[in-house]
Order: C-alpha cells, then structure tokens, then sequence
C-alpha cells in the first residue's frame, strides 16, 4: 500500500535491515496470526454447546497445549493460551524471537479454507466446515511480509511456507544462485552449495557457521572440478577465468590462495588448535559473501563437464 508521504518523496530514508525482533514488533506480527487462527479449527476445533459435532472455531487452549514442548518460549496467559507480551515485558529474548518465527511458520503451514455455514445467535458464532484447499496462505503470506517489510525485519515468508532470512546486501540472488547451480555439472558440488545457502538463509544466527562450513566445502570441491589433480584443475580455472590477461590470472590465483588460508586459519573448517574462533556473526556474513563471490566468478567461466 502506498501512502502520501512516500508518493511525495517526504518520507524519511528507512532504517537499515535487522534481525531483531522488538516488543514493538513482535505485538504486530502475533496480531497477524490471530487474525488467521480460525483457519486451524480443522485441527483444533472448538465445539459448539448445541452440537458437539460441530465446528465453531479454533480451540486456543489445546493449541497452546499442543505447541508447549515445540514452542516452549512462546507467550501464553495464565490458561496456555497464546498471546501477546503485556506492555511490561519491553525485551524480547532472542528464544521468544526464533519461537514467534516457529509460529507464523506453523500457522502458514496448517492454514485451510472453511465455509461458514449458519449463525448461531445463542453463542454469538459460526458453524464452520472445512475445505481441503489452503488459498487463504497466500493472501496470509503477503500480510506477514507487508509487515517484516513495514519494519526492516530481515525475513520472509516464502511461496514453501517457510521463513528465510533476507540479506541486502549479499553478493547472489535467487536467480544467481539457479544461474549457478545450471552451470555446474557435479552433483556433490551443487548439493554443498544447495546445503550452504539453505543454513545462511536460516534466521537463527547458529546455522552461520554451518552455512560457511558447507560453502568452504564446496569450494574446495570446486578447485577439482576437471581433475582430481587439484594444482592442475585449479589452474586451468584460473586460467580460464584470466582469458588471457596475466594480471587477472595473479589476481585470481591471489584469490584463491587467500580464500584457502581463511579455511585453515579461522575456525571455518579446522577446529584444530590454534584456529581463530569467529564469534561475530558479520565476520559469517563476511566470509560467505566473499567465497560466494568467488564461486559465482568461477562458475561462468567453467566448461560443461569435467574431464
């Protein structure tokens, strides 16, 4: 939706992307949720007074029962429903965070089309027959990512019901990462990067390193992508990649050097002794970007096939 302030140039510069989520923000997006709770009474159906075998809702309280051990950090009042944080609680642990992500995820995922079929004016409700569709997530979808958008949330809710995080700043697209995988021949080295850039696309911070352990590993593949002699495969990479210009073959070969000793050196794929821990997550972004970077060089220049 488009605003006056925005249509007329006024409003001020957004503030950059985060993670975070605040006690302002995590009200808006529960909210969101609420709104489409009736689209899981086909799983927790409250029942009407009249007719037990009728459907009037969704029964909050075994809901809440039943997400306790797989999201124990969501808010719940005194009867295990789930609700918002009241006005006191003004920080959101990074548990409540990644819980709250867990539900919009959940609820996106068990979402079905109902009917309301007849007003029951005693109970001031509806009766409700269920649908084997889920047309309604889309529409869900787009609310929940009006939102992350609205608050610089560095997430989405993709078409496979799942939430991923986003970056504005990364080096590969979606359609990069398709370009990319299209380009390389080698199954095992298209499935470390697939397994790679799933975790950095996770919004919990922990699958960082995971993320970085895969790419590294797939780069280390790559170097053997014509032969498994890999001085002489990685040459003939960095031979292609030069086209020809010595210096772009000593700046590739700079590169490659460079990236190599980062594995060895920090706590990317060595936790021997005296590998330097990375405790940052930015020094993760960092070094994904940048041996992605690499990677998405390398592939438009390889041959079909290895030898």
């Amino acid at each position: 939706m488009s605003l006056y302030s925005e249509r007329d140039g006024r409003r001020k510069p957004a503030v950059e992307r985060t993670s975070e989520i605040t006690a302002d923000m995590y009200p808006l997006l529960f909210g969101r949720c609420e709104k489409y709770l009736d689209y899981l009474a086909w799983d927790f159906p409250a029942k009407c007074g009249d007719d037990p075998q009728i459907c009037c809702g969704t029964d909050l309280e075994t809901l809440g029962k039943t997400l306790k051990f797989d999201m124990p950090d969501l808010f719940r009042n005194a009867y295990g429903i789930i609700c918002k944080p009241d006005d006191r609680h003004t920080i959101i642990s990074n548990d409540e965070q990644y819980a709250l992500l867990d539900f919009i995820e959940y609820v996106g995922k068990n979402l079905k089309d109902f009917q309301k079929v007849g007003w029951h004016s005693f109970y001031d409700h509806h009766h409700l027959i269920f649908l084997e569709t889920d047309e309604i997530f889309e529409k869900y979808r787009q609310e929940i990512n009006g939102i992350f958008e609205r608050t610089r949330l560095q997430y989405t809710l993709t078409a496979e019901k799942t939430i991923e995080r986003t970056t504005e700043h990364g080096v590969v697209t979606e359609d990069d990462f398709k370009d990319m995988q299209n380009s390389i021949k080698e199954e095992g080295i298209k499935e470390l990067l697939d397994k790679a850039y799933a975790l950095f696309k996770k919004p919990d911070p922990q699958f960082r390193a995971d993320a970085v352990e895969k790419l590294w590993d797939a780069f280390e593949r790559l170097k053997t992508y014509y032969s498994k002699n890999t001085p002489y495969s990685a040459g003939r990479i960095v031979k292609d990649m030069g086209m020809g210009v010595p210096k772009f073959e000593e700046l590739f070969n700079k590169e490659f050097k460079e990236l190599w000793e980062i594995g060895n050196e920090f706590r990317v794929r060595h936790h021997g002794k005296g590998a330097v821990d990375i405790t940052d997550t930015r020094h993760y972004d960092y070094f994904f970007n940048r041996c992605m970077s690499l990677i998405k060089c390398v592939t438009q220049f390889l041959r079909n096939g290895g030898d």
